[in-house]
């Protein structure tokens, strides 16, 4: 244990006066230390209050933009609703015209309606003869005769 104390006393007397000599400083120069410490500090703070501030209005800017935009996406919304509603309305009163079309216009059965046209045509042919077939160049010649003069008759 005396060997360390030794060892510590010789180590303060040759060591330590050299490092405290260039370590130790005025007071005057400590002051002027901590005050450009200070100064540098406040500088920042300074900065850091500005930006902070600028922050705050970019925020308080984008808030007012999100409740404009949340707005805007309730009205959007409501007309979306609005407007589904209005297409399934039309669609409705679509299907009900053509229901109501067809049960007018619409003949009862597809089947039915080719046996009806069969049967008018062949009862045409039954009851009204075919007319005579007449070649084009007869027809032709007969209307390319001349026609008499008229006959007048005087009293």
């Amino acid at each position: 244990m005396m060997v360390l104390s030794i060892q510590f006393a010789l180590f303060s007397v040759v060591c330590l006066p050299f490092s405290l000599s260039s370590d130790i400083k005025s007071p005057k120069d400590e002051i002027d230390d901590i005050r450009r410490l200070l100064q540098d500090q406040n500088e920042r703070i300074l900065t850091l209050e500005f930006e902070n501030l600028a922050l705050k209005r970019d925020n308080a800017d984008l808030r007012e933009q999100l409740v404009d935009v949340a707005k805007k996406e309730a009205l959007l919304q409501n007309d979306v609703v609005h407007l589904r509603r209005q297409l399934s309305e039309i669609k409705e009163q679509l299907v009900q015209n053509k229901t109501r079309n067809s049960k007018i216009t619409e003949p009862p059965n597809d089947t039915s309606q080719r046996t009806n046209i069969q049967n008018r045509r062949l009862l045409a042919l039954v009851t009204d003869p075919p007319p005579a077939h007449v070649e084009p160049v007869a027809f032709y010649a007969y209307m390319s005769k001349p026609e008499p003069a008229p006959v007048t008759t005087t009293h």
